[in-house]
């Protein structure tokens, strides 16, 4: 399972993130490129403590979809809603926002060595590995919405 802390893993979204125009279109759900970008950035912000998020996790949330959620199976295509503190409420900047999501895909992709890091909301306890994993995984599947 590819991840942020394999270099080349990181470098290819890095790379895909250049692709995205304000043109660019989803092939699925209602967020604009840039509304994607934000969003991606609020769930960076939180695995790096940046901003606060409620915990939502519950006993079938850490031990049936924690397993699923880390693992190959896709995302679903615009079944599953966020948790509040990531949904978009307006509009953004794509360049910044493009440059934010860089940074932080750097600063996650040099952080293993970091011991403490914040429950995912709901999968509950993480390791670096699973943030590294779980960041891969939910840029690359925002990124596939816009077909890049």
């Amino acid at each position: 399972m590819l991840n942020l802390f394999d270099a080349g893993a990181a470098k290819s979204l890095s790379d895909r993130l250049d692709l995205l125009t304000d043109q660019s279109v989803p092939m699925w759900g209602a967020m604009t490129v840039d509304q994607m970008l934000w969003h991606c950035n609020q769930f960076m912000a939180y695995a790096k403590s940046d901003i606060a998020v409620r915990n939502r996790s519950s006993w079938i949330m850490r031990v049936i979809f924690k397993p699923l959620g880390l693992g190959k199976m896709p995302f679903p295509k615009g079944k599953a809603d966020t948790i509040p503190e990531f949904k978009v409420k307006e509009r953004y900047d794509i360049d910044t926002e493009r440059q934010k999501l860089k940074d932080y895909i750097n600063w996650l992709s040099q952080s293993q060595g970091q011991k403490s890091w914040p429950p995912h909301p709901f999968f509950g306890a993480f390791t670096a590995d699973n943030w590294a994993r779980m960041a891969y995984k939910h840029t690359d599947h925002h990124l596939r919405q816009f077909g890049v």
